[in-house]
């Protein structure tokens, strides 16, 4: 199965998200529409696996070497904001490049790699930071398994599956994650 070149994304361990608005089809000769929000005030809504939900908005975009550095901050109940995360969106992929509270990443993180074939695999090691100081690494496999029909409470996404599986020590992790056009991950 093939896919475009245009695809971007954000990694979400444990978040869904639940009411994103579904994009209109794209007019011919349209900018191009990633696989992550690229417009100021883009907000996406999560749900954390204990129900809890937050909010992020699109608070910055800017353009570095062909590709767009977003920053996404999450708003807090009494409508403050802070930094959420900072990703790069091109037609390479999605690279990680900040995320929340915590300091710049060692090195970007790939959540999502584009190459024509829906059945890509990369690895990646993603941060683990610790309070004294002393990081480590878990290494990853991910694997892209195909677009799929997803369903959360926002409706109905086509999205593109990317399959993980982590070692950290001597445990692993397996998660799944989907990216839709414009909209991000889920």
């Amino acid at each position: 199965m093939r896919f475009g070149l245009l695809l971007t994304t954000v990694f979400g361990p444990l978040l869904t998200p639940v009411a994103l608005a579904p994009a209109a089809p794209v007019p011919s000769g349209a900018e191009p529409r990633y696989f992550y929000p690229t417009r100021v005030g883009d907000r996406m809504v999560y749900k954390r696996d204990d129900n809890d939900e937050y909010t992020t908005t699109v608070a910055k975009v800017e353009k570095v070497e062909g590709a767009f550095h977003v920053t996404t901050n999450q708003i807090l109940d009494d409508g403050t904001q802070r930094l959420d995360e900072q990703m790069e969106v091109s037609s390479k992929g999605l690279r990680l490049i900040r995320w929340t509270y915590r300091r710049t990443l060692p090195h970007p993180y790939w959540s999502l790699k584009v190459t024509p074939d829906a059945d890509a695999t990369w690895t990646s090691k993603w941060a683990i930071f610790t309070n004294d100081g002393i990081d480590t690494f878990e290494d990853q496999e991910n694997t892209v398994v195909g677009w799929e029909t997803v369903e959360v409470p926002a409706g109905k996404f086509r999205a593109v599956r990317v399959d993980r599986v982590g070692t950290h020590q001597m445990f692993k992790s397996k998660r799944t994650t989907w990216y839709a056009l414009g909209q991000g991950y889920f």
